[in-house]
C-alpha cells in the first residue's frame, strides 16, 4: 500500500548540545551564571540532567564564541568583561550592522521589513527604561537585518560578537545602565529608515553610532560594572 503523507512536516529534533548551549547562554545572560565564575562540570550535569558529553560540547562552543574562557588544567569560567571588551565589541557589532544595512536594506523583502517593524514595536513597548528584554528585541531586530544582507561570511563573523555583546548588554539593562533615549531613538531611525528601503540612511545611522555612544562608554568606565583592564 503507499505509505501515507503525514499532515504536517515534523519538526527537526535539536542536538542535546544545542539545547544545552542556549541554556547556558540564557543563564550568563541572566545572570545565573555570574560573570567570572567556574564552571564545574559534574555541577552543571546535576543541574541540566544531562550527561558529560554536551555540556563539554556545550562549553567548548561558549569558548568559541568568548563567552567561557578555558585554561587547560586550571579552570573554564564565565567570561569576566572589561570596559575595553564591552566598547570592542559594541562599535565592532554596529560596524557589521552598517555593512548588513548597506547590503541588504534597499532590496530587503516585505516580510522582513514587516519583521523589524515588529521587533522596533516590542523593543519600545515598555518606553520607560531598557530591560534585558528589550535588548533582546534590539538584537533580534538587528539579526533580521544581518540575514537580508544574504551573506553567510557576515553572519559567522558576526555571531560572536553579538552573542557577547548581547549578554554584555543585557546586564547593563539589568542595572539600569544603558540609556534608554538613546536606544530608543536609534530603533525607530533604524525601522523607518528600512521600512523606506533607505540603505544609505540606516548604514550612516550605524556608524554614527559608536560616537553618539561615547559618553555611555566613559560612564560605563566609571561606574566600573566592567572594570578597566588592569
Amino acid at each position: 500500500m503507499p505509505i501515507p503523507v503525514p499532515d504536517a512536516v515534523p519538526t527537526p529534533r535539536r542536538l542535546l548540545r544545542d539545547v544545552v548551549f542556549d541554556r547556558l547562554v540564557t543563564a550568563i545572560g541572566d545572570g545565573t551564571l555570574e560573570f567570572g565564575e567556574r564552571l564545574n562540570d559534574d555541577q552543571l550535569v546535576a543541574w541540566l540532567g544531562v550527561s558529560r558529553t554536551p555540556v563539554r560540547e556545550a562549553i567548548a562552543k561558549l569558548a568559541e564564541l568568548g563567552l567561557v574562557e578555558i585554561e587547560a588544567n586550571r579552570y573554564t569560567r564565565v567570561v569576566t568583561p572589561t570596559a575595553e571588551l564591552f566598547e570592542d565589541c559594541s562599535t565592532t557589532i554596529l560596524g557589521l550592522w552598517s555593512l548588513a544595512a548597506t547590503r541588504g536594506v534597499a532590496t530587503m523583502r516585505d516580510a522582513d521589513v514587516a519583521e523589524i517593524t515588529r521587533l522596533a514595536e516590542l523593543r519600545l513597548s515598555d518606553g520607560v527604561v531598557e530591560t534585558p528584554e528589550s535588548i533582546d528585541a534590539m538584537f533580534a531586530l538587528f539579526d533580521v537585518l544581518m540575514r537580508a544582507a544574504g551573506s553567510p561570511t557576515l553572519l559567522a563573523c558576526a555571531e560572536p560578537v553579538s552573542r557577547l555583546t548581547t549578554v554584555m548588554f543585557r546586564r547593563l539593562a539589568e542595572n539600569s545602565a544603558y540609556p534608554w533615549q538613546l536606544g530608543a531613538s536609534t530603533t525607530t531611525s533604524v525601522a523607518e529608515g528600512v521600512a523606506r528601503r533607505d540603505a544609505e540612511g540606516v548604514a550612516g545611522l550605524l556608524q554614527r553610532q559608536s560616537t553618539a555612544l561615547a559618553p555611555f562608554f566613559a560612564a560605563v568606565r566609571e561606574t566600573g560594572f566592567y572594570a578597566a583592564q588592569a
